[in-house]
């Protein structure tokens, strides 16, 4: 499962911010081992 979130952020940051890390790990998980929400992402 790690290594899928990973990859999901990494796919984020090039797809949509050119490679820069903007999104990352803390970004859902604020130093939780699971998120306490799920993010609604505007399509």
């Amino acid at each position: 499962m790690a290594r899928n979130m990973v990859n999901m952020v990494a796919t984020i940051n090039k797809t949509n911010f050119g490679g820069r890390q903007l999104v990352t790990c803390w970004t859902c998980h604020r130093n939780r081992d699971k998120p306490l929400v799920t993010p609604v992402m505007a399509t």
